[in-house]
């Protein structure tokens, strides 16, 4: 989005990303196999994601979904190198000992 039409920006994280499950589904009267996520359960994690249609059924906002895993995948890579560090400390202080 262009920062000239945005106000209020704040970071998003989110730490619940684990509790969606994808799944594999027919839909109803429909012989097609498709991916994807139950729109309750998205709405429970993240209700930003889901909206109501005018016929009442939840639609999860896919693109959106992106930028979510996005953040996860980013906070999922600080901790690893956190780990990472923490363990080339432990390491050097291992070889110190020596």
């Amino acid at each position: 989005m262009d920062n000239r039409l945005i106000e209020k920006i704040q970071n998003y994280k989110i730490d619940r990303i684990n509790k969606l499950i994808p799944l594999v589904y027919s839909l109803k009267n429909a012989n097609k196999r498709e991916i994807g996520l139950i729109a309750q359960e998205v709405q429970k994690v993240e209700p930003l994601l889901v909206s109501t249609g005018s016929n009442g059924i939840l639609v999860i906002d896919y693109e959106q979904l992106t930028v979510v895993l996005l953040s996860y995948i980013q906070q999922m890579d600080d901790r690893l190198t956190a780990i990472e560090n923490n363990l080339k400390q432990e390491k050097a202080k291992k070889n110190a000992k020596l």
